[in-house]
């Protein structure tokens, strides 16, 4: 019995490594960012549901892991939000894209924090299921995409002087959307290299074996 339990919780272990895998692979993707998200999220739900499968310590990795994502996702999802909002009171009122400046500065650099959040998420929540030799990597990896991500940030600043006498309107809003997500183009090695560290660990041929505890023997009667 407590075989079959372990086999079903690496089995969703595995279905949440999969599942981070290809929302990593397209999440810096314009466009498809959002369905990058979507899989994150499922995946991370399927890394908690099974966050017995390598013991206590991964356990532990996975609840902060599940953390640190939901706070990212948080984030990043309201100031999202904020804007859009901002934009569609904006085209009501027919007001011009320029009002929208002031949403679109908040929205680039008040969820980088979301974003630093999100890559020590990722690390953490696999951090257990690695080789120990290939941690380093792990983490060099999520500080790459912190990196690339303040990167990014900095050079679609400009864009903010862009929002011009324009009207409103919902191409014009998406136009500006789809050219700040581009700069997060260099964000994909990161990304891809992250996936590709799940994507390893998903191929494995079995759950990590959890470091036994050390119980003190009885002395001979």
């Amino acid at each position: 019995m407590r075989g079959a339990v372990g086999a079903r919780r690496w089995r969703r272990t595995r279905v949440g490594l999969l599942l981070t895998s290809i929302g990593l692979f397209v999440l810096w993707l314009p466009l498809v960012a959002a369905l990058g998200a979507l899989f994150l999220s499922f995946g991370s739900t399927f890394f908690f549901l099974g966050g017995r499968a390598a013991g206590r310590r991964h356990e532990v990795s996975v609840a902060v892991a599940f953390l640190l994502l939901s706070i990212g996702g948080v984030l990043t999802g309201v100031f999202f939000l904020a804007f859009l909002l901002e934009a569609s009171y904006g085209a009501t009122r027919g007001y011009t894209m320029a009002i929208l400046e002031e949403p679109a500065r908040r929205l680039l650099w008040d969820t980088v924090p979301g974003t630093l959040t999100l890559a020590a998420g990722i690390a953490v929540q696999v951090h257990m299921l690695v080789p120990e030799g290939q941690r380093r990597q792990l983490y060099l990896l999520a500080a790459a995409l912190a990196v690339t991500a303040l990167l990014a940030t900095w050079f679609a600043e400009p864009e903010l002087a862009l929002l011009d006498d324009r009207p409103v309107r919902a191409g014009s809003v998406l136009d500006f959307l789809l050219r700040l997500s581009v700069y997060r183009l260099l964000e994909a090695p990161a990304y891809l290299g992250l996936a590709a560290m799940h994507l390893r660990v998903y191929m494995s041929e079995g759950v990590p074996a959890p470091v036994p505890s050390i119980v003190a023997a009885d002395p001979p009667g």
